[in-house]
């Protein structure tokens, strides 16, 4: 990642209970399966794709964030490996 604006006001809003992430507006990412695959308790909303390529939060004022991130992500991510394995065993 290449920064070339300061990054000050960004980890001042972290401070202040706000946070940044970064809008990638050419990709328009949104399915259906979302809602069982991080068993989410609605429909996921049409909104913009946030680049997870750059987070800035403050963990004190959202402690839950990374711990269900990361526990949404091992989920996928066994899905993903179990799909590839029994794509390859049908083969």
């Amino acid at each position: 990642m290449n920064c070339t604006l300061p990054t000050d006001p960004v980890f001042e809003a972290a401070t202040r209970e706000q946070g940044c992430v970064c809008v990638d507006s050419k990709i328009e990412r949104w399915f259906p399966e979302w809602e069982r695959l991080f068993k989410l308790p609605y429909r996921p909303r049409r909104q913009p794709y946030i680049n997870a390529g750059f987070l800035d939060f403050s963990v004190e004022s959202w402690p839950h964030l990374l711990p269900r991130w990361l526990r949404l992500f091992t989920g996928t991510v066994q899905i993903v490996i179990n799909l590839q394995y029994s794509q390859e065993k049908a083969e």
